[in-house]
């Protein structure tokens, strides 16, 4: 039987979120569907990050090639018909690439095929078109080893050495037929940067009773704030560079609220909380600097939100050729993000005018948080993410990472604050 291997890959070093582009809304669900799921999977433990955006424009690329039960899974997952994806896709691309010069935005597919193996004009033409997507001819047969470092050195060279081995040892031999690959690589400057001048440890709180120094940063500006109060959580915007592009933090009241948060966030809430933000003066930010890598077996997790068929003998691809016996092995997803002083290399608003606007209000990000980052214009969540815990006591070289700066207005006054707010 071929195997299809689908890779897919992403790598973050800002924000990025949605508008009315047709694509956003079926982004948006299938992006807290696949996060709720892999919480579950983790067992609310460690912290998460992925591209969403990344892993649908792989499974879109599948969905075109997909016939029969195969094809109705993954529309229901993605919430949108072969048709109308293809459609997007040729819309959207060029617009996020038009995201440059104030954020670099890279977004590379590819797909390599068996040399021996027909694919259909039919099928690569469409790729072309709609997924900028190119087609190279390989030997998996006798050379998949030197391909598979291949593969993974353009991936690497796409995300900026950011992401390696997206395809790990023994993911393809003899068998494989095709595979491929969605890379995204984000990079923005904040708006306003963060002084490092203000950058010192201060206590993050792992849950109500444990915490550990981190490296945290400061600054004091106007950002866009909302609140979900059915939620006990409240939300602030950090622009970057161009308004283009921004990083949501969605915080919860309460040290261990995170899973509350994130067990009541539905897609419906999370964009009328986007749609509701209002300017809030002086906000005192307080930010720890982290840097997350993380890679995922995607297979397990797919099959469990629906896309059963893609990875079983019972996968209809013919739309992709015409040989049959065709079925996806594996799929992995490879996800990195760093947030320091420069940037990064991601409808309850009743409450809202009592809860912001308060004398010398503060947004302290010093306990387990939600983040996404998101392009504002075309409006498209980029990545998704949670932060549980931030490493070790050892702020110069923390374990998880902790290595960031913020963007922010330069202030004189040194952080004294290590209050929960």
């Amino acid at each position: 039987m071929a195997h299809v291997t689908v890779p897919i890959s992403s790598q973050v070093s800002v924000i990025i979120i949605m508008q009315t582009e047709p694509l956003g809304e079926p982004l948006l669900n299938f992006s807290i569907d696949l996060y709720k799921h892999l919480v579950e999977k983790s067992g609310r433990a460690g912290n998460i990050f992925f591209s969403p955006f990344s892993i649908y424009t792989a499974l879109s690329m599948a969905l075109a090639g997909a016939r029969g039960n195969t094809a109705r899974q993954l529309a229901d997952v993605l919430r949108i018909t072969s048709e109308e994806a293809n459609a997007c896709f040729y819309d959207l691309l060029p617009k996020l690439e038009g995201l440059a010069p104030d954020v670099k935005l890279h977004i590379a597919n590819r797909m390599y095929s068996e040399q021996t193996f027909p694919v259909l004009d039919s099928y690569l033409a469409l790729l072309r078109n709609s997924y900028d997507t190119t087609v190279e001819s390989v030997d998996f047969g006798k050379r998949y080893e030197e391909v598979r470092r291949r593969i993974n050195a353009w991936v690497g060279e796409v995300t900026e050495s950011k992401i390696k081995d997206i395809l790990p040892d023994d993911s393809v031999d003899q068998e494989t037929i095709l595979v491929v690959i969605s890379a995204v690589y984000f990079k923005g400057s904040w708006e306003s940067s963060f002084s490092s001048r203000l950058t010192r440890p201060m206590s993050f709180h792992l849950d109500s009773k444990t915490k550990r120094k981190v490296i945290m940063m400061k600054q004091k500006n106007d950002f866009m704030m909302g609140r979900l109060a059915d939620l006990a959580a409240k939300a602030l915007e950090i622009p970057y560079r161009g308004g283009k592009a921004s990083m949501v933090i969605l915080l919860p009241d309460k040290c261990d609220g995170l899973s509350q948060l994130e067990e009541g966030l539905t897609a419906e809430k999370l964009s009328s909380l986007l749609k509701n933000f209002i300017l809030v003066h002086d906000v005192d930010l307080f930010l720890p600097k982290f840097k997350l890598e993380q890679s995922i077996d995607l297979k397990e997790t797919l099959s469990s939100i629906g896309i059963k068929d893609l990875f079983t003998p019972d996968a209809d691809l013919c739309g992709i050729s015409d040989a049959g016996n065709l079925v996806v092995s594996d799929a992995f997803h490879k996800a990195f993000v760093e947030v320091n002083e420069e940037g990064t290399e991601a409808a309850a608003a009743t409450a809202l005018k009592a809860v912001l606007y308060c004398s010398s209000p503060q947004f302290n990000v010093n306990r387990p948080f939600m983040f996404l980052i998101r392009c504002i214009d075309p409006h498209i969540i980029l990545f998704v993410g949670s932060v549980r815990d931030l490493g070790s006591d050892e702020c110069p070289s923390l374990a998880a990472g902790v290595d960031a700066e913020s963007p922010g207005t330069s202030s004189s006054t040194p952080v004294s604050s290590d209050d929960s707010s």
